[in-house]
């Protein structure tokens, strides 16, 4: 009997792991709804597991279904209390739905189980700016910069706040090194940012000349 229960042990863990593998690829080529699926298989073998309650999440998330989104980094996190991403992820969630409270909470938490992840500092710094909080913004964007010079969105995000608050030639630098790395041909607005890289290079220029209201509203990244 021992010996039975050993196997299938063995079996479903190898199973599981064998699932998540698959949600994993399947989430990373944009098949999210497959994803959902493979997860949920995963689930009815081993509902114990953080990562794979986190990958459901990060599905759900991507297909705009933010409170189920948080309902799985929740179980993710009862599982494993100081689970940074799924923290991250949560939060992010939290600001979509406009609960700047909980998003700040959640990226306060996931910034001081693991201090070194770009993204959360990213993500933190999008609830400072809709909080109003425009130097915790700057320097949450800067911190996800040094720490991943290649994250191209905080780019757009940080140049943002630069151009609505006067720092014009650190905005247009901005956009600039978002062109480099490759963000507006990635995102599809290369032309857009290259348009606002003109109106803000016109107003140092001619310094009475206001930004357009498209250049002051152009399409945000969150990464």
């Amino acid at each position: 009997m021992y010996i039975i229960q050993f196997f299938k042990s063995w079996w479903i863990e190898s199973r599981v792991n064998t699932l998540l593998e698959r949600a994993n690829f399947k989430y990373l080529r944009g098949e999210y709804a497959q994803t959902l699926k493979v997860c949920d298989m995963a689930i009815q073998l081993n509902g114990d597991i953080a990562e794979i309650f986190n990958r459901r999440g990060a599905a759900r998330f991507r297909l705009g279904d933010f409170e189920s989104a948080i309902a799985d980094f929740t179980e993710a996190i009862r599982i494993q209390p100081k689970y940074a991403e799924a923290l991250r992820n949560r939060g992010l969630a939290h600001y979509r739905l406009e609960q700047l409270d909980d998003a700040l909470g959640d990226l306060n938490l996931a910034i001081y189980y693991d201090p070194k992840q770009a993204l959360s500092y990213h993500n933190r710094g999008l609830v400072d700016e809709s909080c109003g909080n425009i130097r915790g913004a700057l320097a949450d964007y800067s911190e996800a910069l040094r720490l991943n010079p290649r994250l191209d969105v905080t780019y757009t995000n940080r140049g943002d706040v630069r151009a609505n608050h006067g720092d014009i030639r650190g905005a247009i630098a901005d956009y600039q090194r978002y062109l480099a790395l490759g963000g507006g041909l990635r995102y599809g607005n290369q032309t857009h940012i290259e348009s606002l890289i003109a109106t803000l290079q016109e107003k140092i220029e001619r310094p009475s000349h206001s930004l357009s209201a498209a250049a002051k509203n152009h399409v945000r990244l969150t990464g």
